[in-house]
């Protein structure tokens, strides 16, 4: 019984151990791909659905922007989510995200936030692609 314990008391210190490596000095890590990168591909909307998979999907990006709206929308199973869409090039809204509706109810259109996610998808809608992330995490919520 003994041993047992002690098994499982160092199983659970060496993964702590490994998540503090992980986790760094606590800052965000860079992000894997530039926003303009796939904004410029967006382009041309075959050669980025040949190519977004592949290229993008499964990436972190550590990104800034401004605020367009926050929305709540049906997600999976119906339940309402909130999500934050943000601009990155003063235009129309390029990334969005979920967040907690408290966090969308302190930010208005305009707002610079950075925030860090895990690109997961994107809609092409007349020539404007909206990348929705995953695992979003603003970072700063006002400027």
């Amino acid at each position: 019984m003994t041993t047992t314990l002690l098994r499982v008391a160092l199983a659970a210190a060496l993964a702590s151990s490994l998540a503090l490596a992980a986790c760094g000095d606590g800052k965000p890590k860079p992000s894997e791909v530039a926003y303009g990168d796939i904004k410029a591909k967006a382009a041309d909307a075959d050669a980025l659905k040949a190519s977004f998979s592949k290229d993008y999907t499964g990436k972190h990006v550590v990104w800034s922007g401004k605020v367009v709206e926050s929305k709540q929308e049906h997600g999976d199973d119906f339940a309402i989510i909130t999500k934050l869409y943000v601009d990155m090039d003063g235009g129309p809204a390029d990334v969005s995200f979920k967040v907690l509706p408290s966090e969308a109810e302190a930010l208005k259109a305009g707002d610079e936030v950075k925030f860090k996610g895990t690109i997961t998808e994107y809609k092409l809608t007349d020539g404007q692609i909206v990348i929705e992330l995953a695992g979003a995490k603003l970072i700063q919520e006002k400027s």
